[in-house]
């Protein structure tokens, strides 16, 4: 018999965020007979009963600040002890804040670590300090991201590990569950139905998304779902500032939907999918669309650019408001044809963008990892 390898994931949180959905779909899929992973979470949340459901073991450490130096090193105690106590082999720290502890803990208990990357890191110090910090290994999610990492030292193996879609929960909808959406929020059955998704933050841009949609709705019936909200407390007024902007064009025609659990239901319902970040480090979002044959825009740079083939499985654009609109507005005056592009689209996820896959990269990686490390 195969002896199983035993892991310990870290995550600083216990909400779900773009990072810890990944997390759960990679549990979901990971190998049974190869892996058995036990979750640290640094708090309590919905993650930890979620995770607990997946017949995973979990853990909540009381972690506070970083500056509180006697917390940090009790939580660093804590995670010797369950290393040594549970058997672990490899700790996976989720996140760089993850690495800061985690990756102390491995180093003391001669166990191997690696950490997940999923941004695109710069110079601030946390992206310096947790790359001083000894590593078997990074995982990131797109070239973009693995680029980034590797300018910075000391470096470590640094493996590239593309994210996935369940396609179980981003099945191809049917037409008819559009109906019943459009006729509560008073929408004609005939007007293309544009959509925001993602975080509400200025980083991601969904104020050129609107004034775009602004300029469009002047001269076309169009709608706006803008689907999400702040989480973690961040730019939690920022919200206000996009509904203000609406308000310069049709604000009736664009729906603030809030953060949602469930998106599938309600993409299912939009044309097309905008999105606007000009570095994303991969594009959950831009898979997710295209998993349910939406046609995404998006900029021509970083994790998008490695995903869409313009044209052909959705459209690129360099990132202007006035790109935007135009092609926005040749969407809607027919000019160009989304429903193929949507079609292509759920294929492409289908051949390289699946949870099942992402789970397979990730397993293939650490035993790499842990096999060059032995």
């Amino acid at each position: 018999m195969i002896k199983k390898m035993k892991l310990l994931i870290i995550s600083p949180v216990a909400e779900r965020g773009g990072a810890e959905r990944v997390m759960v779909d990679i549990l979901k899929h990971l190998n049974a007979d190869k892996f058995q992973a036990e979750v640290v979470f640094f708090q309590q949340g919905s993650l930890v009963e979620e995770v607990e459901q997946l017949g995973c073991r979990t853990h909540v450490l009381d972690a506070a600040r970083l500056r509180n130096v006697t917390s940090y090193f009790r939580v660093i105690s804590q995670l010797r002890s369950l290393i040594r106590s549970r058997g672990i082999d490899l700790v996976v720290n989720w996140m760089p804040k993850a690495h800061l502890y985690g990756g102390v803990a491995a180093r003391l208990e001669r166990k191997p670590a690696v950490w997940w990357q999923h941004g695109v890191p710069d110079k601030h110090w946390l992206d310096r300090l947790v790359s001083r910090i000894p590593a078997t290994g990074v995982l990131c999610p797109s070239l973009i991201s693995k680029h980034y990492q590797e300018k910075l030292k000391p470096k470590a193996p640094v493996l590239l590990n593309n994210l996935g879609v369940d396609l179980n929960e981003f099945p191809v909808a049917a037409a008819a569950e559009g109906n019943d959406f459009r006729a509560v929020h008073g929408i004609p059955e005939d007007a293309i139905i544009f959509a925001f998704l993602g975080r509400l933050q200025r980083w991601k841009r969904p104020d050129v998304v609107i004034r775009a949609f602004n300029r469009v709705s002047r001269q076309h019936p169009v709608y706006m779902l803008v689907i999400g909200g702040a989480l973690f407390g961040l730019e939690t007024e920022y919200e206000d500032e996009l509904k203000a902007i609406a308000k310069e064009g049709h604000p009736e025609r664009v729906i603030f939907l809030g953060h949602q659990k469930q998106v599938a239901p309600i993409l299912a319902v939009t044309d097309v999918v905008v999105h606007a970040s000009l570095l994303e480090p991969f594009g959950m979002v831009i898979t997710e669309s295209m998993a349910l044959g939406k046609a995404v825009l998006a900029v021509g740079r970083g994790g998008p650019k490695e995903i869409i083939n313009s044209g052909f499985d959705g459209l690129l654009y360099d990132g202007t408001e006035d790109q935007l609109v135009e092609l926005m507005t040749s969407i809607v005056e027919g000019k160009i044809s989304v429903q193929a592009m949507g079609q292509n689209a759920r294929s492409t996820v289908e051949s390289r963008f699946t949870a099942h896959k992402m789970a397979e990269r990730f397993e293939n990686n650490l035993s790499l990892l842990v096999n060059a490390k032995a």
